[in-house]
């Protein structure tokens, strides 16, 4: 048996790019994340694994999630092509190793990639170094999924529904944010969902 390294890998964008990506690179019936398919690799370059297996998939019209494990390592060389296969998208995706000895977090927006996985037994492994520059890329990419999204609302089980026909970032918690009361309402009334909030100075406050 390997030793399993989790991916919890966020795709965000225009709904005809996350349809392509979704279509190109899952294979649902294996319950598979293609690595090769959706970012062929360079000459002489190979993925080790060349897929990821796929635990959890859902996603709206301009997000999709894969919570998905590969064995022994993260394949770094994938995750540092994803710009250039896929400009028109961002990616966020935390990376834990099942054994606990590497790990961190990996960012894709505006063209920049940045890779904070680390093994934590390595010469010169700064822990608290490392905590502080994964919170801000994680304060990045938050504030690029809320962006214009003052409306967020938790949802219950909503792996479960696999694809939602709704305009609306959502957050590894399940916090769903939307850009106006109405889509949240409509989105209340068709699954369950707990603690509506609107963002009011900064400050997220509870609303109906």
């Amino acid at each position: 048996m390997p030793n399993w390294t989790e991916h919890e890998l966020h795709v965000v964008g225009k709904k005809a790019d996350i349809d392509r990506f979704v279509r190109v690179g899952y294979r649902k019936r294996e319950r598979e994340l293609d690595f090769a398919r959706l970012c062929p690799p360079r000459p002489g370059e190979v993925y080790q694994p060349d897929c990821g297996l796929v635990n959890i998939h859902c996603r709206t019209k301009t997000q999709a999630f894969f919570g998905m494990v590969t064995a022994w390592d993260y394949v770094p060389n994938f995750y540092e092509q994803l710009p250039t296969h896929w400009p028109d998208l961002a990616f966020g995706c935390a990376i834990n190793a099942e054994m606990g000895d590497f790990g961190g977090v990996l960012m894709a927006l505006d063209g920049e990639i940045v890779d904070l996985v680390r093994e934590y037994g390595a010469k010169g492994y700064d822990r608290r170094k490392h905590a502080r520059e994964v919170g801000r890329v994680m304060k990045r990419f938050t504030q690029f999924l809320t962006e214009g999204r003052e409306w967020r609302v938790l949802a219950h089980d909503a792996w479960e529904h696999r694809s939602m026909p709704v305009d609306a970032h959502f957050d590894d918690d399940f916090s769903f944010y939307f850009t106006t009361r109405e889509e949240m309402t409509a989105f209340r009334k068709r699954y369950r969902t707990f603690f509506p909030m609107r963002l009011v100075a900064g400050q997220w406050q509870r609303t109906r």
